[in-house]
C-alpha cells in the first residue's frame, strides 16, 4: 500500500514497510498465552522489526508479537488467544520456516 506525502513543491509517494517474509502473520490484535521465551515492555521495543530480530537471534523462537506500545513478546509454541491488553494492539507472526502448524493451538 502506498500514500501520497506532499511537502513544499515535493510529491513522493511512501510505501508502508513489507512484510517479513521469513514470517507469516497469523494474528492481528492476539498474542500467545504460553510462557514466553522474552518479554518487554511497553516502551522497550521501538519496532516490529526489533522484535522480529529477537525472535531471529533466538534459535529456538518460532512466534513473537509486537505490540503498538513497543512491546515484544517471544515463544517457542504458541497458545492463540485475543490480546488481553487495553489500549495497545498486537500483531502476532510465525515463523514461515516451520512446517505445517506445529505447536500452534487455536
Amino acid at each position: 500500500t502506498s500514500t501520497d506525502c506532499h511537502y513544499a513543491s515535493w510529491t513522493c509517494r511512501c510505501y508502508a514497510p513489507a512484510p517479513p517474509s521469513d514470517y507469516t502473520q497469523i494474528g492481528n490484535n492476539e498474542y500467545c498465552t504460553n510462557t514466553p521465551s522474552y518479554s518487554d515492555g511497553p516502551g522497550a521495543t521501538p519496532s516490529d522489526a526489533e522484535c522480529r530480530s529477537v525472535c531471529d537471534n533466538d534459535g529456538s523462537c518460532k512466534y513473537y508479537a509486537w505490540w503498538s506500545d513497543h512491546g515484544c513478546r517471544t515463544w517457542d509454541s504458541c497458545e492463540v488467544a485475543t490480546n488481553p491488553f487495553s489500549g495497545a494492539t498486537s500483531t502476532l507472526w510465525q515463523k514461515s520456516s516451520m512446517t505445517g502448524s506445529e505447536d500452534l493451538a487455536v
